[in-house]
């Protein structure tokens, strides 16, 4: 399950930093529930991913770009409605 973590990782990592306009929130959710629906991931390995996002937030630039941060709490106010 190591590569689906990593693509789970990259999935949440383009939509904070805010990684093209295809990388829409609509999109990342409906892409993580397909992800764990298809048993390629848990909902537990999705908040295993954000709590490493959130624990490495100098890594992403979350509290220098302020964008990035409520992107990120959009998501997971979102997923908390989902899994």
């Amino acid at each position: 399950m190591g590569s689906f973590h990593r693509r789970v990782e990259g999935i949440i990592l383009d939509y904070v930093r805010g990684v093209g306009k295809s990388v829409s929130l609509n999109w990342v959710v409906e892409t993580l529930v397909n992800m764990v629906e298809r048993g390629e991931v848990s909902s537990a390995d999705v908040w295993s991913v954000i709590d490493d996002v959130e624990r490495n937030s100098i890594n992403f630039l979350l509290d220098k770009i302020p964008e990035r941060r409520e992107r990120l709490e959009t998501l997971k106010r979102k997923l908390e409605n989902v899994f």
